[in-house]
């Protein structure tokens, strides 16, 4: 996105629909997921709701980020795919709550974060202008993913 065509107001009035986004998501999560021992189908839908809100929180950061879309899509779409993978892989959905659930606010904070950070004109490697700032990008949206896939089933073995 050419940091040129967006305004202060135009950012502005993505930051709040962003943070409303944000406190939605977390707030329907949470509540969808409630107790220490929700059923799995439960779990389903708190991951489908955070997921839902990574991808909506993308498509409006989208809009004014100097990041590449792409890769902000890309993004939320694997931290989207990795909350679901994490209600498959849980090896009872009391231990999903207890140890993925609570980084189920990173996911659209994560893409939030990306998204209003920076100019396009930065330097280094993280910079939007850089070539391989959206694989970065994607890469720390997989490993944060990938921690969250597993969480609950490392934090079962431990």
């Amino acid at each position: 996105m050419n940091e040129a065509l967006v305004t202060k107001r135009e950012r502005r009035n993505a930051m709040w629909i962003a943070l409303a986004i944000l406190m939605a998501t977390v707030i329907v999560g949470m509540m969808t997921a409630r107790g220490p021992s929700p059923s799995l189908g439960a779990i389903r839908a708190s991951a489908m709701v955070s997921g839902l809100g990574t991808l909506l929180m993308a498509t409006v950061v989208s809009r004014v980020s100097p990041y590449p879309r792409w890769s902000l899509y890309g993004a939320a779409g694997i931290l989207a795919l990795s909350l679901l993978v994490s209600t498959v892989t849980t090896p009872d959905p009391a231990a999903w709550v207890r140890d993925t659930r609570q980084m189920a606010w990173m996911f659209p904070w994560f893409v939030m974060l990306f998204g209003f950070v920076g100019r396009a004109t930065g330097k280094g490697w993280c910079a939007p202008a850089h070539p391989k700032a959206g694989w970065i990008m994607l890469v720390t949206a997989a490993l944060l993913g990938g921690v969250a896939s597993v969480s609950a089933r490392l934090g079962s073995w431990l």
